[in-house]
């Protein structure tokens, strides 16, 4: 169940806050050593293989190709960063 709700959230489904019973099992489970290493692995790979989403929705594939270009592809916690 944890993994169900993390997926919904990392891609950007809704959010937990109408749902403070849920946001709060989702909190303490995320705490557990077990859950944050693979948390942890998700977001590492995230960073490096997956296509970006950002809270505006998917990055286009041409602003994703001209990234990965770069070297810059943007991440979940700077797209939150920038609003």
């Amino acid at each position: 169940m944890f993994m169900t709700v993390h997926y919904a959230i990392r891609l950007n489904g809704p959010r937990l806050d109408s749902f403070p019973a849920l946001a709060d099992w989702y909190r303490r489970i995320g705490e557990r050593p077990s859950a944050a290493r693979v948390v942890q692995k998700i977001a590492e790979a995230d960073r490096t293989v997956s296509w970006p989403l950002s809270a505006r929705g998917p990055v286009s594939q041409s602003e994703h190709y001209r990234a990965t270009l770069m070297g810059a592809l943007p991440t979940a916690k700077t797209d939150q960063d920038q609003l």
